[in-house]
């Protein structure tokens, strides 16, 4: 398959980390970005190797029977997030098969017994009680700082003002964060601090620019009845 080329494509699986995988009727194997099970779409060929190729979603066709529109206006661009177009009760489905795939195939474990029922998470959304933004100067010489996350390109950055996975009071906090006077001194640096925004083990939502303080509360989980510091 020739990069450029247009193909439609019935996506039959979803590999680890997001990619929906088609197998052509003379056997290429096809990765394509937000699909999942189910999904007819025309795409078009952007790369091809010695055993499978890479295409990019030019129309969808019909829809699989687990899509679902993504949450965040990110989506597409950012590169945290691969499996919104996938509601979550599907998700939940194929990374079990994910893994028992990995035990098989990379794990090379000839048989693999049926692992116990995936408790999904209760609220897929504003569950994250902390965010890392990225500082980076929106023009080159430019004396602004804008705060944000990477592309799909894993290089391009681009400016954040709320994130859908993070906590309401996470969210409160990251545009009066940027106005403050430490991001202010942010600016004057040669290489910037990341912003940090994180709800502490006392219920506060602070801000920090660098290193976390000394002062910081950790939390403390349990795991197997010890308590360890995170």
């Amino acid at each position: 398959m020739q990069p450029g080329a247009e193909v439609e494509l019935t996506i039959g699986d979803v590999a680890f980390g997001g990619d929906g995988v088609s197998r052509t009727s003379d056997g290429c194997v096809v990765f394509v970005p937000s699909t999942t099970i189910g999904d007819s779409v025309r795409a078009e060929v952007v790369s091809s190797h010695r055993h499978f190729s890479r295409a990019v979603v030019r129309e969808l066709l019909t829809p699989g029977p687990g899509r679902c529109e993504p949450a965040c206006p990110f989506y597409g661009r950012c590169g945290g997030c691969r499996y919104q177009h996938i509601d979550h009760a599907t998700q939940v489905e194929l990374k079990k098969g994910q893994l028992l795939e990995l035990l098989r195939r990379v794990g090379r474990l000839g048989s693999v017994p049926d692992v116990d029922p995936i408790v999904p998470c209760p609220t897929p959304f504003g569950y994250r009680n902390r965010l890392r933004l990225q500082a980076f100067r929106p023009t080159a010489g430019d004396d602004r700082l804008e705060y944000g996350f990477c592309e799909l390109d894993n290089e391009t950055l681009f400016p954040v003002d709320k994130c859908p996975l993070a906590s309401a009071e996470v969210n409160a906090v990251l545009a009066p964060a940027q106005r403050s006077n430490w991001a202010r001194k942010n600016t004057t640096r040669p290489h910037p601090f990341d912003l940090s925004v994180r709800r502490d083990s006392t219920g506060r939502t602070v801000f920090f620019f660098g290193r976390a303080p000394r002062a910081f509360t950790w939390l403390t989980e349990s795991v197997l009845g010890n308590p360890v510091r995170v």
